[in-house]
């Protein structure tokens, strides 16, 4: 921990939850809020503060909560990163993973549930909610978690993820190519690949496969 006290910042997108975990933080004082609220709202100097121990994201954020993820960790901020949502795909899963979030929780967990596994994973534990637990399995040789699922979906590479949610949204294959900074062509190649993993022909049916999954918002 960078202070005695656990550090943390709370991205919610339900204002009870922000209310909840405010009132928490008043009567628990070996934890500082540095902020609650939603995404819109935090500071620059909130979101890359080299002290924070830990950002919790919400995965119903307007905001892509993995995008938010990755501009914490593109400052340089070294805070452990947790998601909490109402439903996890396994897609969603294996996207947080990647991610290297040290926090899988649900948003039926009390409040004290919640600190609870913030506090360990500030120790350096990477905390299930109990109904996601046995999704996931450990590799004792890479020291990594994924996904114990055969779904197509969730074995997607992070690279054919973000491929997979930018022709969801309807990007053209030169404007991921841009946006993504490779050749039209290696687009295009992991877009026939992708596309045959999941048994798909139809950009349609791959843009309602990602809805479905969670990984962009309908």
């Amino acid at each position: 921990m960078t202070s005695e006290k656990l550090r943390f910042a709370c991205m919610l997108h339900c204002q009870l939850c922000i209310d909840a975990v405010k009132q928490w933080s008043e009567t628990h004082h070996e934890f500082f809020l540095v902020y609650a609220g939603d995404s819109q709202g935090i500071t620059t100097t909130q979101l890359t503060d080299p002290s924070l121990d830990v950002a919790l994201i919400d995965l119903d954020l307007k905001e892509d909560a993995f995008d938010l993820a990755g501009n914490i960790r593109s400052s340089g901020n070294k805070a452990k990163i947790a998601f909490v949502g109402g439903e996890w795909t396994d897609l969603l899963m294996a996207k947080a993973l990647q991610a290297d979030a040290k926090g899988l929780l649900l948003k039926n967990e009390s409040p004290q549930a919640l600190f609870e596994h913030l506090q360990q994973i500030c120790l350096g534990e990477t905390r299930f909610s109990e109904g996601l637990k046995s999704r996931v399995q450990y590799d004792s040789v890479t020291h990594a978690y994924s996904i114990a699922t055969r779904d197509p979906v969730a074995s997607l590479s992070a690279l054919q993820l973000e491929i997979f949610r930018l022709l969801a949204y309807g990007d053209s294959l030169k404007m991921i190519a841009s946006k993504l900074k490779l050749s039209r062509k290696s687009i295009d190649g992991h877009k026939y690949r992708l596309m045959r993993k999941l048994g798909i022909n139809d950009r349609v049916l791959l843009s309602r496969l990602a809805i479905r999954e969670g990984l962009i918002q309908p």
